[in-house]
């Protein structure tokens, strides 16, 4: 089987000219931009931390779990204020989580079908786009409780529990094993993240699948080209990077003022659209080169 990666990028780009710029309407670009835009909407969890080269006495720390309960029970209000903002706070995740995996869809059946829609998608696959958003939420889950853990074990296993004291020896290298093993895992959700958008999504959408189903299907030909598939990849990381450098570029020519434009979320959406609506379709063209099974354009 014949596979070009020069080719389907060279497809979607062309489709990309031909949808929006050759038959150029401002109300398809609003419209398809939002529907962009609602896609994008779940983001991605970041962690940052700092490591003091100093030793750590944990037992001098001010703030036990004792002591803050103890501050928590003597303020209510506080503990009240501060509970309904987390209960708000994933409240606000889990709505942005659901209405981006229904956008996803949306998104989709505009760009394969070249036109602007909301409503109509947005029904057409409910099915599809819940069981999508129920998939990300436990994936999140999972790989927040796996970091933690993490990060758990490797302070138990580097604190001294009679000093209560870091050992500095130890931790040097669990601290090493960590980042190792963090590095590797982010390397695996990278990959999941970018086989579900790029190719999971479309077979449910072409053949109507629940999420378990659709994983199941490109599994089953992923393991026929696994490492076309990883190829791929590194051509979307690098089609990505090149997006970005234009856009680093062009922010500099107009003395930061697009800069300011991409603080606009929904405007950001609408301008960088040729980006958005390319790299939609480069998943797409990739995965029609396996045969009638797996295309949709």
């Amino acid at each position: 089987m014949n596979i070009s990666y020069f080719e389907c990028f060279q497809d979607a780009f062309v489709r990309m000219k031909k949808s929006l710029f050759e038959k150029f309407s401002i109300k398809k670009w609003f419209i398809v931009g939002f529907s962009a835009f609602l896609a994008g909407l779940s983001g991605e969890l970041f962690f940052s931390g700092k490591l003091n080269k100093d030793r750590v006495d944990i037992s001098t720390s001010p703030y036990t779990l004792e002591s803050i309960f103890d501050w928590l029970r003597t303020h209510p209000i506080w503990f009240i204020i501060i509970l309904s903002s987390i209960i708000f706070l994933l409240a606000v995740v889990l709505i942005c989580l659901w209405v981006s995996s229904r956008a996803k869809f949306v998104f989709l059946d505009n760009v394969v079908k070249g036109k602007a829609e909301i409503r109509k998608p947005w029904g057409d696959y409910s099915n599809q786009g819940n069981s999508l958003f129920l998939w990300r939420l436990v994936f999140r889950i999972v790989c927040v409780l796996l970091i933690g853990a993490s990060i758990g074990l490797f302070f138990v296993t580097s604190i001294n529990p009679a000093t209560m004291e870091i050992r500095s020896g130890i931790a040097v290298w669990n601290f090493i094993l960590l980042v190792i093993m963090t590095v590797f895992c982010l390397i695996l959700i990278a990959f999941i993240t970018l086989f579900l958008d790029n190719f999971v999504i479309p077979l449910m959408y072409k053949h109507d699948l629940k999420i378990i189903e659709g994983w199941k299907m490109f599994l089953k030909l992923y393991y026929k080209n696994p490492v076309k598939f990883i190829l791929y990849g590194f051509m979307y990381l690098f089609i990505y990077l090149l997006f970005i450098a234009m856009i680093v570029a062009l922010g500099l020519l107009t003395c930061c003022m697009f800069f300011v434009l991409l603080l606009i979320p929904y405007v950001n959406s609408v301008i960088t659209l040729p980006m958005h609506y390319t790299i939609r379709l480069l998943g797409v063209e990739f995965l029609g080169q396996f045969g009638d099974e797996y295309k949709l354009l």
